[in-house]
């Protein structure tokens, strides 16, 4: 497998953003932006051997800039929705941010999917991978506790894309992250998925 770097694009904050492009021995390719972490495309093959792209997701960083429903993007500290935009833990209720009126969606307004992850380029048993990383500091976003968290990608030879989660925290909080992609196994912008089984 190897892997590829080319600048994506750079925030309003100055950070530069890159974009990986992940390919296997088959062709299979997988594109994924340190920015939120996000599964860009991921080009594979049909039936036929026709490859497309499967998930739906933007063609610039300026387009994920724009808003988007979490295409791609690696969510959390709690994917989904928290009632009321609070929880109890050990006696101690805490106060989220309600960017989902009256709940708390993907982890606040700066979840993981708008933050720039580290980047490095690991090899796991004769396998490159790209590795993403995140400190999450205690009160982030309303959560207690600090967290260490990474997201390895790999796109295997025998055609699996492989994403890898593991975390650490320093108190006990909740914790639930996950990919946002969308498919269609049509391909990206080719109609929609109510023919998919």
């Amino acid at each position: 497998m190897s892997i590829v770097t080319k600048p994506f694009g750079t925030l309003p904050t100055g950070e530069a953003v890159s974009l990986y492009t992940l390919t296997n021995k088959n062709g299979l390719s997988a594109k994924v932006t340190n920015y939120g972490g996000i599964l860009v495309a991921l080009n594979a093959p049909d039936r036929a051997g026709k490859f497309a792209d499967i998930v739906l997701g933007k063609d610039s960083l300026e387009g994920y800039l724009a808003g988007h429903p979490h295409f791609g993007a690696t969510t959390g500290r709690v994917a989904g929705r928290i009632s009321g935009a609070s929880f109890k833990l050990e006696g101690k209720t805490y106060q989220l941010e309600a960017n989902n009126a009256p709940n708390a969606l993907h982890g606040g307004l700066k979840g993981y999917d708008k933050l720039v992850w580290n980047a490095e380029v690991i090899n796991d048993h004769g396998v490159d991978k790209l590795r993403l990383s995140i400190t999450d500091p205690d009160g982030s976003n309303g959560f207690p506790g600090t967290v260490e968290c990474t997201v390895t990608y790999a796109l295997l030879d025998n055609n699996t894309l492989e994403i890898a989660y593991a975390a650490s925290t320093d108190k006990t909080t909740p914790f639930n992250i996950t990919n946002h992609s969308y498919f269609n196994l049509n391909g990206s912008g080719k109609g929609d998925v109510l023919n998919h089984e």
